[in-house]
């Protein structure tokens, strides 16, 4: 056997190997309690499209830009159409469907960037493999959480691929194309515009040819008259201009508690995935470090501009966004992407910079180990980590099990209320588990991210629960300590309601019922129980009394 007949089926075993452990990775999440709160909102929205052609939050209501990703209502609606009224399947199956969607249009790219050298294909798809199982932990969540991450990789995916067959085609129909793909991601994640309009904007500046010159820029112009287009049929359509969150977390809406509590996570977060990209990252700085003027020289435009927005993407995330709900990197996954690009091609940047064979073998022993160093520590720690509080089978996808799993501390009793007719009204600033556990009845987001008057034209929480008067509140989460603050000092809500502070019920949110509402003995014996239960558990035991003489 000659030294490189051994070395590509070594390196196809480590690419499976590593999507074998990311597979088992997945195939553990798929459970109701892996699904995120926020992705609820998805399978209600979703739910009113279906019935009245418009997104809404309310039941029959007006359209609302609540979602800053309305496109992935385009899966997440079809499945909703196709299963009914079975919320975790749908949500489950939203994100896995997008899931295995990029890892496709991942692989396809990867083919088209390693034309020509079976060899590199094989080294780079052991790269990617090797990050799949490496980031399993973090990435596979993605695949189960319900959320718009998956969709959002395989649409970027895809406008990499395009930005790349572009680069090397200068025609109008692909400048018009490129530009309108990229002006989707609008709808699909507005921070994407950094991507697909930085990047022609700066290959522009980066190109040699003035046809290729213009037609990069003509792309770039298009793609921002794109999404301002879209932004101007949402102001008419759902009555906002951009998603309602841009508005809350841009003018601090929430207060000074918010912004504290996530101090550090921004920058934890990019850390914590560029860890997990260590092997890409590897290959792309042995390129650039190794021989930084040959690599300035010999990488092309899209190169040069995907790294300088790449940097400028993840400074915007790390120090320009406050992180709600980004666990498992889900903010900077788009650089996933972007790092196999680079990577791919800094690998054939070094295969000719390093011809010799001996660098070949010792890359692909590297690439070998390191994977099977990845399935060692795998297999180790699903054997001597603590396993998870799983569900049983029967319970996989009950809705009801990922209540008392994720969320009884913070809607007490929740179960119970909405065995509650329809017309009972809640108001709460964590509405995802409500939404779905009552899909008939009207939740007042008192976050506003839902609510269009409130992020519109700021109004307060207080005065949202003076207007509406709903039956039954849960108080803003401790994050929003100011806005609770507000509430409980407003003399017509502590006239009108009844409260069970968050420490009575011993949950994360306390409640308040309407004293006037038509379900309010109901609701009150509910808490009172509870509250009941609480102070019971709260007392200690008395010790038993001595005899006289002991």
């Amino acid at each position: 056997m000659t030294r490189s007949s051994w070395q590509a089926p070594l390196l196809w075993l480590a690419a499976f190997a590593g999507l074998a452990v990311f597979a088992v990775q997945v195939s553990r999440e798929l459970l109701a309690t892996s699904v995120w709160d926020d992705a609820w909102m998805f399978v209600r929205y979703a739910e009113q499209l279906l019935a009245t052609g418009v997104p809404a939050f309310a039941p029959g209501g007006h359209g609302v830009y609540g979602l800053t990703s309305p496109a992935y209502l385009t899966v997440v609606a079809p499945l909703r159409a196709l299963l009914g009224p079975e919320p975790v399947r749908v949500a489950l199956l939203s994100s896995l469907f997008c899931g295995v969607l990029f890892l496709g249009f991942l692989s396809r790219m990867v083919v088209r960037l390693t034309d020509g050298s079976p060899r590199r294909r094989a080294a780079t798809f052991a790269l990617v493999g090797f990050t799949l199982a490496y980031a399993a932990p973090a990435l596979a969540r993605h695949f189960a959480s319900g959320m718009d991450t998956t969709f959002a990789l395989a649409y970027f995916t895809v406008w990499i691929m395009l930005a790349h067959a572009c680069s090397r085609y200068v025609a109008d129909e692909a400048t018009w194309t490129l530009g309108a793909f990229g002006g989707m991601a609008f709808s699909v994640r507005p921070d994407l515009l950094v991507f697909t309009v930085g990047v022609p904007a700066l290959c522009a500046v980066f190109a040699t040819h003035w046809r290729t010159r213009n037609s990069q820029a003509a792309a770039a112009f298009f793609t921002l008259f794109v999404a301002l287009l879209q932004s101007a049929v949402y102001a008419w359509w759902l009555h906002s201009p951009l998603p309602l969150p841009f508005f809350a977390k841009t003018f601090g809406f929430y207060g000074p508690t918010l912004r504290a509590a996530y101090d550090g996570v921004a920058i934890a977060e990019v850390s914590g995935f560029l860890r997990a990209m260590s092997a890409l990252r590897a290959v792309f700085a042995a390129a650039v470090v190794l021989h930084p003027i040959r690599w300035w020289n010999a990488a092309s435009p899209l190169e040069k501009a995907l790294f300088f927005t790449g940097l400028v993407f993840t400074a915007y995330h790390a120090f320009a966004v406050v992180p709600i709900m980004g666990y498992a990197g889900r903010f900077e996954m788009p650089l996933f992407p972007v790092l196999v690009y680079l990577a791919a091609r800094s690998l054939a940047h070094l295969a000719t910079w390093y011809p010799q064979a001996v660098w070949r073998s010792l890359v692909v022993t590297l690439l070998a180990l390191a994977v099977a160093g990845v399935l060692v520590r795998r297999i180790v720690a699903h054997q001597i980590a603590p396993e998870p509080p799983r569900l049983a089978a029967a319970e996989r996808f009950d809705l009801h099990a990922a209540w008392r799993e994720n969320g009884r501390n913070y809607w007490v009793a929740l179960d119970r209320v909405s065995r509650l007719p329809d017309d009972l009204v809640i108001a709460t600033t964590e509405v995802g588990m409500p939404l779905v556990l009552s899909p008939e009845r009207r939740i007042i987001d008192l976050a506003g991210l839902n609510e269009t008057s409130m992020m519109r034209h700021h109004v307060s929480a207080d005065s949202v629960v003076r207007r509406e008067r709903p039956d039954l509140v849960y108080l803003p989460h401790p994050h929003y300590a100011e806005m609770r603050d507000a509430l409980l000092a407003d003399p017509v809500f502590e006239r009108d309601y009844e409260i069970w502070p968050a420490a009575s019920l011993r949950a994360d949110m306390g409640v308040a019922v309407r004293r006037d509402g038509p379900y309010a003995d109901s609701l009150r014996a509910l808490f009172a129980a509870r509250a009941a239960e609480t102070a019971a558990r709260a007392v200690p035991a008395t010790p038993a009394a001595q005899t006289p003489g002991h």
